[in-house]
């Protein structure tokens, strides 16, 4: 799952991706340069395309780009996200009247 950047809550990063087809639902990824959407934390990953993997720690990312040429495909998130990568984004997001 995914959404456009700009309403992470508290995402100060360069994106991940782009579509295709951004005004569908569902739509392919796309490799432009231009990088508007960002992944959710949310994924349904076939275990073949991780076993594939011999790092411990790795990128998400890695994966999906690795496999775009075999049909990855994206559901775009239509709720609220808060990124959350320092202690103070917690505490930021914690003081919001949600």
């Amino acid at each position: 799952m995914f959404d456009k950047k700009k309403k992470f809550f508290g995402y100060r990063g360069k994106g991940d991706f782009n579509l295709n087809e951004p005004q569908k639902e569902i739509s392919r990824i796309s490799l432009k340069p231009q990088k508007d959407f960002v992944f959710s934390g949310l994924q349904l990953v076939k275990p073949k395309l991780l076993k594939k993997k011999k790092e411990k720690k790795f990128s998400m990312r890695d994966i999906f780009f690795s496999n775009i040429k075999n049909k990855v495909y994206g559901i775009n998130d239509k709720n609220e996200w808060y990124h959350i990568s320092e202690p103070d984004d917690l505490k930021n997001i914690n003081n919001l009247q949600i």
